[in-house]
């Protein structure tokens, strides 16, 4: 190019003339084109940096995501794996216990049912029936066994009063007896008490039955036959008694009906 200043002829990439010293124009405007370029460059730069690390976090994203989904969806299926099989181990086994209840009941063993189904903590639908069966035998079966403890208590209290005291613990007397606070208990009441419980179990657990079986029908109604005519042959008690003990049901207050069940026995001299 020709000098503006000089005429001399020298190279346009030269920022001055070498011969003068004058400012080469065109070169100023190279300069800015250049610095122009290079913001340009640099911003479309920053600005594919900065889509490239978005596209990245959104896949990382998107990943984790995908990896959580799997992984849940994993976890569920091996739930759902070990809760068929449990299931079916479960199905397995109550069919089993369920030949043997059925076993026992149609035997009229109705109280094996019932220890069973405590022991092996067995609930459903499958059991109901035999937990009913079980449940009014076992409550008869304690009823039994209050009766003749009482019967053993009435003979040895006739022998000797005394023998039937209770030796209440320090503020304990007369509780849960039906005697007044500071007089001795006795274990003919606390016997007549438990047996006034155990009976009103057996009448309420045979008024609730929806057992339509024949056979455990005969049965349940021989139970609440049994409990009825031992609390009018050994206690005396009437048909006015047995509504109040019937009454005790929703009040449990049975160390209330104690004290006037206890006067009907010693005035029939029941044993």
């Amino acid at each position: 190019m020709k000098c503006p200043s000089c005429y001399a002829d020298y190279s346009s990439e030269e920022p001055r003339c070498p011969y003068c010293g004058a400012e080469n124009p065109r070169y100023r405007k190279k300069i800015r084109r250049e610095k122009a370029w290079e913001t340009q460059y640099q911003q479309k730069k920053e600005r594919v940096v900065a889509a490239s690390r978005l596209r990245i976090a959104k896949r990382v994203l998107n990943g984790l995501i995908l990896g959580c989904v799997l992984i849940f969806l994993a976890c569920l299926a091996v739930s759902v794996y070990f809760e068929m099989r449990e299931d079916t181990r479960r199905e397995e086994g109550q069919e089993a216990y369920v030949e043997r209840l059925e076993q026992w009941y149609q035997d009229g063993q109705y109280t094996r049912c019932y220890a069973l189904l405590l022991e092996e903590t067995l609930y459903g639908s499958a059991y109901d029936k035999y937990e009913e069966a079980g449940e009014l035998a076992y409550r008869l079966g304690a009823y039994r066994r209050d009766l003749e403890d009482l019967r053993y208590w009435l003979r040895r209290e006739a022998e000797d009063p005394e023998a039937v005291v209770l030796e209440p613990e320090a503020g304990e007397a007369g509780a849960g007896t039906g005697t007044e606070a500071g007089e001795e208990p006795d274990l003919v009441d606390s016997n007549l008490t438990s047996l006034l419980r155990s009976a009103n179990m057996v009448l309420e657990q045979y008024e609730r039955l929806d057992s339509q079986d024949p056979a455990f029908w005969a049965f349940a109604e021989e139970a609440a036959a049994e409990v009825s005519t031992g609390l009018q042959l050994y206690l005396g008690m009437d048909s006015e008694a047995v509504k109040a003990l019937r009454q005790a049901e929703y009040s449990e207050d049975y160390e209330a009906l104690t004290p006037a069940v206890r006067k009907v026995v010693e005035e029939n001299g029941a044993e």
